[in-house]
């Protein structure tokens, strides 16, 4: 091992992540030169990139990572430490063997990351000897294990050598940051904006993905559930009162002994049932939570493309297919191109008679009494209610178009109790009282005949009118051509 100066030149090792593709993620500072700035970013270590393995970036990688396995022992062992050399096999293929040594909190500790190209190891996590941490693609390995002797003997770069890595590191780094600013300026506002937007969803919805991965249950588990109910079904009379569990040899159990635990406080046939209703929530949550898991992955990958799509500057984009884009991605709402008024919102298109009194005010009258029941069930709970008082039968008259909170304009109940006096018992008196009150305050029970309603709270109003009136009234009714009231003839 070289024993260069203590200088700041180095990489400074934060927190570690492990990815889904078998690599380790480091927070991470380099310093190049001594007269270089500190660069702050990410430290990738990724064996199965044999061009690349080691990659300084300066911003977060997308993939999905995690600290269990390798990474929380690593944690453990170098909360905090730096690379201070790099160690090659005697051969000096860095493709197939690459060795960073670090300088941890430990006092006279040595400690050591090794890549290697094989496929059976790929990162190896070394202090004093014993490699405490193996990761692989597919499986990480914690039990300690005595490490390779030749990565223990491999001789480290010279000093010169040393800084020239680094800064590479840092050059490449500074590449991509110049290629991505590069791509910046090239790209329009409206694709940099959608970038950004398309960014920040990826990340959200890929942590999502990694909560739910977490939370499905694992088909061993299932299928475990079902071979346990299936012998204690088998088995259910050898389970005596007051057991803690069941013990099944290999002749029983067709395979290896088993142990099926019992809840002593419950009877063998509650024990059974309490194991079938934990397979159907076993089964039920791996169904809705893997489909919930498979859309999200398919939903990350619409994303992914068509990240790509507004990244990548050699793919034309005009403004309106980008904005477009971000519309079926559902990130954006579709422009409005002129404010449409909102229509006047009726009981239904040809349902009753209607009267217009003005630009928003409408009166919907039933001609029977089915059809009133119709008008006022298809009411809003805000509008009003008119119909003559006293159990006399007529028809109802619903008031719409006023403001939600907006009492009852004294002309418009006028109009509206004169038609509901003129389309009653009491036709020909030309006067009587009607109840007013909100949709809200009245109710159909089931069982009340057509026309009838329950009324929980109304205002009572005398009404006289004259033939001239409801003459003004009828026209302005909506539909024209309708036969008029003999008394009006």
């Amino acid at each position: 091992m070289n024993d260069r100066p203590r200088q700041n030149l180095g990489i400074s090792l934060g927190k570690c992540w492990q990815t889904e593709s078998g690599g380790i993620v480091f927070q991470a500072t380099v310093t190049a030169h001594s007269s270089s700035p500190k660069e702050k970013g990410f430290l990738l270590l990724s064996p199965p990139n044999t061009a690349n393995p080691v990659s300084f970036v300066r911003e977060k990688p997308q993939e999905q990572m995690h600290a269990n396995g390798a990474a929380a022992i690593i944690r453990k062992y170098c909360p905090s430490s730096r690379v201070e050399g790099i160690g090659l096999n005697p051969a000096g293929h860095l493709p197939n063997f690459l060795r960073l040594r670090l300088k941890s909190n430990t006092p006279n500790a040595e400690v050591y990351i090794v890549l290697s190209g094989k496929p059976d190891e790929q990162i190896d996590f070394i202090v004093d000897g014993t490699s405490l941490a193996r990761m692989q693609a597919k499986k990480t390995f914690t039990v300690r294990k005595t490490a390779s002797q030749s990565c223990l003997n491999a001789v480290d770069l010279s000093d010169n050598e040393f800084h020239l890595w680094l800064s590479s590191l840092s050059e490449a780094s500074a590449n991509a940051t110049m290629i991505e600013n590069t791509n910046d300026a090239i790209l329009s506002a409206e694709r940099r904006q959608a970038r950004d937007k398309i960014t920040r969803r990826l990340k959200t919805l890929r942590k999502t993905l990694a909560q739910d991965l977490s939370k499905l249950p694992a088909a061993e588990a299932v299928q475990s559930a079902k071979e346990d109910a299936r012998l204690l079904s088998n088995y259910l009379w050898l389970v005596k009162p007051g057991t803690h569990e069941l013990k099944l040899d290999s002749t029983q159990t067709g395979t290896s002994p088993k142990v099926l635990e019992i809840d002593p406080d419950k009877s063998p046939g509650e024990n059974l049932e309490k194991l079938f209703i934990q397979i159907k929530k076993l089964e039920k949550a791996f169904t809705l939570q893997g489909e919930r898991t498979q859309k999200l992955k398919d939903q990350i990958h619409h994303y992914e493309l068509a990240l790509d799509r507004v990244k990548n500057p050699d793919l034309p984009l005009p403004p309106s297919e980008t904005t477009q884009l971000m519309v079926d991605l559902g990130l954006t709402q579709a422009k409005v191109t002129a404010k449409v008024s909102k229509p006047l919102k009726t009981a239904k298109p040809g349902l009753g008679r209607k009267f217009l009194l003005s630009d928003q005010v409408l009166l919907t009258l039933g001609r029977d009494a089915k059809e009133s029941d119709q008008i006022v069930k298809s009411a809003k709970s805000s509008d009003w209610w008119i119909h003559i008082a006293g159990g006399a039968r007529g028809s109802h008259v619903v008031v719409s178009g006023l403001p939600t909170r907006a009492q009852i304009p004294p002309n418009v109940l006028r109009a509206a109790g004169m038609l509901a006096l003129h389309f009653s018992d009491r036709t020909n008196a030309m006067e009587g009282e009607v109840y007013c009150t909100r949709r809200q305050f009245i109710r159909k029970r089931k069982g009340l005949a057509a026309g009838l309603w329950l009324v929980d709270k109304s205002e009572t109003v005398l009404i006289r009118y004259s033939a001239s009136e409801l003459t003004d009234i009828f026209s302005k009714e909506l539909r024209a051509g309708i036969q008029r009231h003999k008394a009006l003839e």
